[in-house]
């Protein structure tokens, strides 16, 4: 219409570029809406901008003044509500979006990725970040983390990057819709097969952010969280199995990533485990490994890391750094877990009481030193 016309004449570019954008979405193409999720990767890029113009560069980014558009975000979150359709072929790629399933969902992932890392402004992000944790939002990440399946990895890799950055920026906002007890619980962090192991190396980017966020009482609840510290070590163990080739096409590691990802697992056991700054008690650090049991077994055998990988990673001399870090690792936890044995009769006391008077049951579970025991006995078996 002519008022559409003068209306958008009188925009600015960037303006214009997301009204132009939002067209694109809409689309009932499904080709269509993947261009218009194209442009919003493509114009995303987030400038160099010092603190003095982030309030200027924001009203002309296309990043924030995209967010800030109620309707632009509405448009982009249409995308996932296609999920269910037929699929369409090459043939029918311009068919009417109601009339074939979106494939355009991992793209629309990429889009949100783009849109949360390339606003200037830290509101405009936190804005959009309220609206990717919406109960409806939240839901369809969960639905879609709930199970792998094999023509639908590349909607399981967009939602653990997305919901990474999340729960590095914005943990508060994430948590009270994700308990991380029941995020665990979810599909793509059971066993995986062999076909879909290349999944590893990003949900263990996913678990390290929820250790890792802006929020040390998230970091800490994290660390408590039953069954956490057993999927990182064996992660992080499975990653640098001797096992498994870095040419191993399952995989598909990135060795930039694969460093990140170890570095930042060893900073979660030195610092958020064992450190001082972790805030826990000498009994929480012996619970929590007489828990989970296989913590132990799997930190072992990080001391046994693929020569291949960590060389082509850090260099001749990654292997002896690696080896040594974990070293340093484990003799903190022996020096800090370390019960005296003068204490054995007081424990068997009380594990008497605990288990109704069962001898055999309170020796087991209450020898002095039990920890130290399981891990002698890991380093035994590497």
């Amino acid at each position: 219409s002519l008022y559409f016309i003068v209306y958008t004449t009188s925009m600015s570019g960037t303006n214009q570029q997301v009204v132009s954008t939002i067209g694109y979405l809409l689309s009932k193409y499904e080709q269509t809406a993947a261009d218009g999720l194209e442009k919003i990767v493509t114009l995303s890029f987030k400038p160099q901008v010092l603190d003095k113009n982030i309030e200027e560069m924001a009203t002309t980014h296309f990043a924030d003044v995209f967010v800030s558009e109620s309707q632009a975000v509405d448009a982009l979150l249409s995308i996932f509500d296609d999920q269910k359709k037929v699929s369409s072929t090459d043939k029918d790629k311009h068919k009417p979006r109601n009339q074939h399933s979106n494939t355009n969902v991992p793209l629309a992932f990429r889009a949100c990725l783009s849109l949360l890392n390339g606003c200037v402004a830290p509101a405009s992000r936190l804005a959009f970040a309220r609206n990717l944790c919406t109960p409806q939002f939240t839901n369809m990440l969960r639905r879609t983390l709930q199970a792998i399946r094999e023509n639908q990895m590349e909607d399981t890799l967009g939602a653990l990057s997305l919901l990474t950055v999340i729960v590095e920026g914005y943990p508060s906002l994430i948590m009270g819709k994700f308990r991380l007890n029941h995020f665990l619980d979810l599909g793509v962090f059971n066993s995986l097969t062999s076909r879909n192991s290349a999944i590893r190396v990003h949900r263990c980017k996913c678990l390290t952010a929820w250790a890792l966020s802006s929020n040390h009482e998230t970091n800490r609840r994290t660390i408590l969280t039953h069954g956490y510290l057993t999927a990182l070590t064996e992660d992080v163990a499975e990653l640098l199995c001797p096992a498994r080739a870095l040419s191993d096409p399952t995989m598909n590691i990135d060795l930039s990533t694969l460093r990140d990802v170890v570095n930042r697992a060893v900073q979660i056991i030195q610092d958020g485990f064992l450190g001082p700054a972790s805030g826990l008690s000498l009994s929480q650090k012996r619970e929590l490994l007489m828990g989970q049991k296989n913590v132990i077994k799997a930190l072992s055998k990080w001391l046994t890391p693929l020569p291949g990988i960590v060389t082509a990673i850090d260099g001749d001399s990654a292997q002896t750094s690696i080896v040594t870090t974990v070293s340093g690792l484990m003799r903190s936890l022996v020096m800090q877990l370390r019960e005296e044995t003068s204490d054995y009769l007081l424990s068997r006391q009380l594990a008497s009481v605990s288990t109704n008077g069962n001898a055999q049951d309170a020796g087991v579970n209450y020898m002095p030193n039990f920890t130290l025991f399981s891990l002698l006995l890991s380093l035994i078996h590497i």
